[in-house]
């Protein structure tokens, strides 16, 4: 299964770079789930496939060093064309690293940044574009996400408490997922800026809201799980089933 992006309306990608992080070590998941079979194939090809055929600029993928030097990620490249498209790049102990050391291979030409978890298979492209194009436009926004709202009544309660504190409004909640965009320079100066000791941010647009920078949400009606365990791998497998089934492009 794999996205159409000739459907989508697209924007001009030539100063764009793409980074896929997959450099997880998948503690969770009793190892390392990028490489985990889905319908066929590694979970990673999925997010590798999903981008195929928009022009970005420069696409790189950051692995974990291990993977760089067994035969994993040949055995990959041998058998997906697709991966081979990829510039790889080794991981770092966190998000925020692995992230930096992505963007600092993109060429000095590529001004906007993608980035996606390489554990979302089925990515909502329509969405990503979107908010590129306000990134692109709007000087004073520095990133967009994609996003989907909050279903669940959401209780709030203090660290090791049993007891509710209060109900959340979800109104005002929406559940963050990749891709991410980003001007190039602001992410890499909100990455850089984080300290030995502080939290690492969860993600892109946390590491820019921390510098009081704008970030625009972009929520879709899509499918677009991240893979965290292995009943995750199951769902995503039975998504492409009933997708397949009813002949539906999955993330539209």
């Amino acid at each position: 299964m794999q996205h159409k992006p000739a459907r989508i309306k697209t924007t001009d990608l030539s100063k764009t770079a793409l980074v896929i992080t997959a450099a997880g070590k998948g503690v969770r998941f009793g190892g390392y789930k990028q490489i985990a079979p889905l319908n066929g194939k590694p979970l990673i090809v999925h997010a590798i496939e999903a981008f195929f055929g928009l022009p970005f600029h420069s696409r790189i993928i950051v692995l974990p060093p291990k993977m760089l030097t067994d035969n994993t990620w040949r055995s990959i490249v041998t058998k997906d064309p697709h991966a081979a498209e990829f510039e790889v790049v080794a991981g770092k102990d966190d998000r925020a690293g692995s992230v930096r050391a992505g963007i600092a291979n993109a060429p000095r030409s590529c001004e906007f940044i993608v980035v996606h978890d390489g554990v979302r298979p089925f990515p909502p492209l329509q969405a990503m574009m979107d908010g590129l194009v306000v990134v692109k436009s709007e000087p004073d926004v520095a990133g967009a996400i994609v996003c989907s709202p909050v279903t669940d009544t959401i209780k709030r309660a203090p660290r090791g408490s049993m007891f509710v504190q209060r109900t959340e409004d979800r109104d005002d909640l929406r559940r963050a997922e990749t891709p991410q965009v980003a001007k190039r320079d602001l992410l890499m100066q909100a990455l850089s800026s984080v300290k030995p000791g502080d939290p690492p941010p969860t993600d892109e647009a946390e590491a820019l809201e921390r510098m009081k920078l704008k970030v625009a949400l972009f929520s879709h009606d899509g499918f677009n799980p991240k893979i965290t365990t292995p009943q995750d791998l199951i769902m995503a497998q039975s998504f492409i089933a009933s997708s397949a089934e009813t002949q539906v492009p999955a993330g539209e």
